[in-house]
């Protein structure tokens, strides 16, 4: 079973304020932020009534921004092995503004916010072979996930109940995230934490 707080989470915020209710979590669904900072997400995610129950920054800091045993809005309408990721899975988001615009030799957000070159690379998304330019998780964002998943695992979720947002999302291609954001597509990611179980 899930205990209501990650063992090495590095902030606990208000961790009520984004429930929709109650749940006994039996999946975990991954997403970017669309933002630059975990403050930004979380300021963001409150004003239009989402969440996400761990939020990683860049430097690979974790946050928890709600307990397990609550549900949050993360994933609009979607469905993975039959389950409702937004009333069965926890949410986990990294800092990361996703999909990027080049404009001449900058790239910048969604919002105009400039990206350093150095932050970005292109690549397919997770579910598509056409390539875009993302704001890549650095190596720490990586760890701290890979960390995580598999402390879920430990505590009873199937690897195989670990999914993107784009592979839930309905229709399929409603959503590209996480995209390209991380280095590799999720089914490797389910791989790798289903062979190294330990932490």
């Amino acid at each position: 079973m899930v205990p209501d707080l990650y063992a090495a989470v590095n902030h606990l915020v208000d961790p009520l304020s984004m429930s929709t209710g109650r749940m006994i979590p039996k999946g975990v669904t991954v997403h970017y932020t669309a933002d630059g900072s975990a403050q930004g997400a979380i300021k963001a995610l409150r004003a239009e009534g989402l969440g996400y129950h761990i939020i990683i920054d860049r430097a690979g800091a974790i946050y928890q921004t709600c307990y397990f045993s609550h549900s949050v809005a993360h994933a609009g309408v979607a469905k993975w092995n039959n389950r409702s990721p937004n009333r069965e899975h926890i949410a986990v988001a990294l800092v990361s503004w996703g999909a990027v615009a080049k404009k001449g030799d900058e790239f910048v957000a969604w919002t105009g916010a400039p990206i350093q070159a150095s932050q970005v690379a292109r690549r397919p998304g997770n579910l598509s072979n056409s390539l875009y330019h993302w704001h890549i998780a650095t190596p720490q964002q990586e760890a701290s996930l890979t960390m995580f998943l598999r402390w879920c695992i430990l505590k009873g979720i199937s690897h195989k109940d670990i999914c993107g947002h784009d592979e839930a999302a309905i229709p399929a291609g409603r959503k590209a995230d996480p995209g390209g954001v991380l280095s590799k597509l999720m089914a490797e990611l389910r791989d790798e934490v289903s062979q190294k179980p330990g932490c």
